[in-house]
């Protein structure tokens, strides 16, 4: 659309030639000498409107105009022509002819100005015509292009009552309006589009097509290009959010596996999409493989340091290593240390399953096992030191050690139970000492005193050992202590703590020294296990292995060496362990069961030991 022209002023100009300020028309010699009415203009002749009002209203439009003059300005200047004449004393025929030239100027200058007015104003007329018709060209051509109503402009079409002229404005407003909407749709068509081959890029999803370009600023157009990037920008969004998940987790499972992965996704594709989560598929199935292959090797390791009672070194020093299974590095450490303890189980095996038969031992011994269960673990007895044997020590043991912890409470009633047997046999062997016996005043009656409180919290023990019993037992299967019954076991040990006071008794009438006393103490000494010990040095001659293998801790000195050469400090700590633990349990039994049972155990725990010794040495097992 052209810009619009400039308004005319609608005043119109002299030009110089017609004119001119120096010289008058009249004395130019080119002036032709016509008779004239003098009477017309006369010297003395006013205008032909002076003494009236002058009224614009009387002569509208450009008459009006040029009755209004002359002004006062003209009149004055009038009158001094005229005084000049007057001067010169001119002739009657001279002032005719000057009137005349003036009259002839002025009307020549008024005609010339008229028709100038009348060419300017034809043009303009013309301007406006044509700028009307180019106007409503422009008007059709933008309502067709941004899709309004034909009728919207009806108002202009006619021109109404203002004519051409306010028609011009009115048309040209309308185009000026139609101009400004055409260009602010252009600039939203422009940011549409940029937006949609951003994003189609982006995505790589097709752009917005439009066949008819000079359609694009159509309203509806314009709603249906804004929509269609609606849903790019949603797709956007949506597959953005996706490969930046994608991108940190494939970051983040590459770091746990110490690999350089270059992600070049710049566009949110859907190959692109498809190939990180191929790719974080693959890494993540490679970490799963990482762990499960440093599950098992860790596994085995352990299982290997269970196996020869060794500590790894790599996992005391590495303590978060069991939670980077997934770490190459991690998989290379576990499987060199993997290696190097299979290597030190074969060659400390036979280290290893004697050490299980220690434990074994002071199992049997916790659990009150009967000759008969020992003896139908045929392996114990084995010399081929192989996997296999060692899988039936782990075996013996691991069924020890659950039959321990599921029966915990009897057992520490049984231990508590020793120790309250042997404080009693404690009181009565110094009721029978002779220096007791000399003085029977104060030291016998503290004596007597402190047994009947351990008989009455023994009662209260046993009490609630049956009650403890009678709940694993069955009348079918009644819950059995080295194969007896609980009034079977209770009568037995009573039994040997007779026999034992007996025999302490007849000891405490032998004199010190003597070679009775000496044999007896060596063939105490002498049991199976270090019988077995010494066999095992060379010692002593190979002899069948029978008899009972209760596990007795005293000895000779040269006996103990031994001893603790074959059985590990870790055999012992565990030993240990189980002694503690039957202690906890008896002392918490002891609680449980009464103030005055507690102190007597509390007082009684320096002298704790084995069940296998609270027994007799076994005696009862038999």
């Amino acid at each position: 659309m052209d810009d619009e022209d400039q308004e005319p002023s609608g005043k119109a100009s002299i030009p110089e030639d017609h004119i001119h300020p120096s010289t008058p028309a009249w004395a130019s010699p080119n002036v032709h000498e016509t008779p004239i009415n003098t009477a017309s203009y006369s010297i003395d002749a006013q205008p032909h409107n002076a003494g009236k009002e002058k009224d614009p209203s009387e002569a509208p439009g450009i008459r009006g105009i040029i009755h209004a003059f002359p002004n006062s300005d003209q009149l004055e200047i009038i009158a001094k022509i005229e005084a000049s004449w007057k001067e010169l004393n001119l002739p009657t025929e001279e002032l005719q002819r000057r009137h005349r030239a003036v009259a002839d100027g002025i009307g020549g200058s008024l005609t010339k100005v008229l028709q100038h007015a009348l060419q300017l104003q034809l043009s303009y007329q013309e301007s406006l015509q044509e700028r009307v018709a180019k106007y409503l060209e422009d008007i059709r051509k933008v309502e067709q292009m941004l899709n309004l109503m034909p009728d919207s402009t009806s108002d202009v079409d006619d021109g109404g009552d203002g004519g051409l002229f306010q028609r011009e404005i009115s048309l040209r407003k309308r185009c000026n309006e139609l101009l400004a909407m055409r260009t602010k749709r252009q600039l939203i068509w422009t940011a549409l589009m940029t937006d949609n081959k951003k994003f189609a890029a982006a995505t790589g999803l097709p752009s917005f097509h439009l066949e008819n370009h000079s359609l694009r600023l159509r309203t509806d157009v314009l709603e249906e290009l804004q929509c269609f990037n609606n849903e790019l920008q949603s797709q956007f969004v949506v597959r953005n959010k996706n490969m930046l998940g994608l991108r940190q987790a494939i970051q983040a499972v590459a770091q746990d596996l110490r690999r350089d992965i270059e992600l070049d996704f710049d566009n949110l594709t859907d190959e692109n999409l498809q190939l990180a989560e191929n790719l974080l598929n693959e890494l993540t199935e490679e970490k799963k493989a990482n762990i499960a292959t440093g599950m098992e090797l860790l596994n085995r390791v352990q299982y290997l340091c269970r196996r020869i009672g060794m500590s790894s070194l790599l996992l005391e020093s590495q303590p978060t290593l069991v939670k980077e299974l997934y770490d190459p590095r991690a998989i290379e450490q576990l499987t060199a240390e993997r290696d190097l303890m299979e290597q030190l189980a074969k060659e400390n095996i036979r280290t290893v399953i004697l050490r299980h038969r220690d434990r074994i031992l002071s199992l049997y011994d916790a659990t009150y096992t009967t000759q008969a269960d020992r003896d139908a673990f045929v392996e114990f007895a084995s010399d081929d030191f192989s996997e296999a044997l060692l899988d039936a020590h782990e075996a013996e043991s691991t069924r020890l050690t659950q039959l321990l912890e599921e029966n915990h409470a009897i057992y520490g009633y049984l231990g508590e139970h020793a120790i309250m047997m042997r404080e009693k046999l404690k009181y009565e062997e110094q009721e029978t000492d002779p220096v007791v016996m000399v003085n029977r005043g104060g030291i016998l009656l503290k004596i007597q005193a402190e047994k009947k409180k351990v008989v009455r919290d023994l009662n209260k023990l046993i009490a609630d050992l049956r009650a403890e019993v009678e709940k694993k037992s069955t009348p079918d299967s009644p819950f059995l202590i080295g194969g007896l019954t609980l009034d079977e076991f209770l009568t037995a040990r009573q039994r040997d703590t007779e026999h034992e006071k007996a025999d302490f008794i007849k000891d405490r009438k032998i004199a010190p020294g003597s070679a009775i006393k000496r044999a007896k103490e060596f063939k105490e000494q002498v049991t199976p296990t270090f019988k077995r010990l010494k066999q095992e040095v060379g010692s002593l001659p190979k002899q069948p292995k029978s008899g009972n293998r209760t596990f007795i801790a005293s000895g000779s000195s040269s006996a103990l060496k031994r001893l603790n050469e074959a059985v590990s400090v870790d055999s012992v700590e565990r030993i240990g362990k189980i002694k503690r633990k039957l202690d906890f349990d008896s002392n918490s039994a002891a609680a449980v069961n009464g103030k005055g049972r507690a102190r007597t155990a509390a007082n009684l725990k320096a002298r704790v030991q084995t069940p296998a010794a609270d027994c007799g040495n076994g005696r009862t097992n038999k």
